[in-house]
C-alpha cells in the first residue's frame, strides 16, 4: 500500500472511531450528545486550518458544515480540560500513525526537510 494511502486511512479512522473512544476515555463525552469525539476533533482541526485565528461563531459555523447546530456559547463549553486531553490524544495518536508509517523507503525523502517547526499556542494563566 502507497504511504500516503496508509496514513490517509490512518489518519480516518483515528479522527472517526478512535476519536469517539478517546472521548469517553478522557471524560470528554459522558453520555450521548450531538457532538461527539470525532465531531469536535473536526471542527476544530478544519476551522484552524481554515482560519488560525477563528472565533466560536467561526466554529459554530463550522460544526453547521457537518449537520451540527450548536451556538457559539454553547461550543464555548465544551473547551474544557477534557477537551484539552482528547485533543492531547488524537494528536499523539495522529504523531503516532505517521511515525509508524516511515519505513526505509521513504528515510530518503524525509531527509530533503532541514527541520520540522512547531508553534507553541500554550496558555499560562497567571495568579
Amino acid at each position: 500500500m502507497e504511504i500516503a494511502t496508509q496514513i490517509g486511512k490512518s489518519i480516518q479512522r483515528v479522527l472517526g472511531e478512535e476519536a469517539d473512544s478517546l472521548a469517553h476515555q478522557t471524560g470528554f463525552v459522558k453520555r450521548q450528545r450531538k457532538i461527539n469525539g470525532s465531531i469536535f476533533a473536526k471542527i476544530l482541526i478544519t476551522g484552524v486550518l481554515d482560519n488560525p485565528l477563528l472565533t466560536y461563531t467561526d466554529l459554530s459555523q463550522d460544526a453547521a458544515l457537518l449537520s451540527v447546530t450548536i451556538s457559539p456559547q454553547g461550543l464555548e463549553q465544551r473547551f474544557t480540560q477534557e477537551a484539552a486531553r482528547l485533543m492531547q490524544e488524537i494528536l499523539t495518536r495522529l504523531v503516532e500513525c505517521v511515525i509508524t508509517s516511515i519505513t526505509p523507503a521513504t528515510v530518503p525523502i524525509l531527509q530533503r526537510f532541514n527541520g520540522v517547526y512547531i508553534r507553541d499556542s500554550s496558555v499560562v494563566p497567571l495568579p
